[in-house]
């Protein structure tokens, strides 16, 4: 498999999970979360810092929900 096909599959799985997140009940879990975010992973939004670490991760997503 050449890195095209990788990053693709990747990027894929990400949005795929990512979508799921707006139609879920939950946040999902931290391992969930650790899938595609490292330990000190940030959202910068126009330049401020929306969550920063799993735990905030964690309950940014947690918002999908209820958009």
């Amino acid at each position: 498999m050449n890195a095209t096909v990788r990053h693709r599959d990747f990027f894929h799985g990400m949005f795929t999970w990512i979508s799921g997140l707006s139609e879920a009940e939950n946040a999902g879990t931290l391992d969930d979360i650790h899938r595609f975010w490292a330990a000190d992973g940030r959202i910068i939004t126009c330049g401020q810092a929306k969550a920063a670490g799993i735990e905030e991760l964690r309950k940014h997503f947690g918002i999908y929900p209820q958009q």
